[in-house]
């Protein structure tokens, strides 16, 4: 009867500890997967983020393109003004980088010289 008794006490026990090990690793798990799930939403928001941001940049090119459009070009490139602009436009960067000022090109020979 001892043997019994002895035997049901192990089996009781064994179980106990193979449902609280069992347990454990199920907390464990569901919180792995709590943290997965939390990546995947804040890659999901970020995603979402990225394509407004998208959209909104695609509408203001379509903006830019109707205003290309609008650019009477011919007339554009007959206009002294506008080659003006696209010279400095290249030259001036060029002048930056070499740190240099308007006040330093005193004559066209300078500005030669540099460029």
């Amino acid at each position: 009867m001892l043997w019994r008794f002895c035997r049901l006490c192990g089996t009781l026990g064994g179980s106990i500890i193979a449902g609280i090990v069992s347990n454990n690793k199920t907390l464990y798990r569901i919180e792995q997967l709590e943290r997965k799930v939390e990546k995947h939403n804040s890659v999901v928001e970020r995603v979402a983020i990225a394509e407004n941001t998208l959209k909104s940049q695609q509408h203001q090119i379509d903006e830019l393109k109707g205003i290309c459009k609008m650019i009477n070009w011919k007339v554009r490139m007959r206009n002294p003004m506008f080659w003006a602009q696209i010279l400095l436009s290249v030259i001036m960067p060029i002048l930056a980088y070499l740190g240099l000022t308007a006040e330093d090109l005193s004559s066209w020979s300078v500005l030669g010289k540099y460029l």
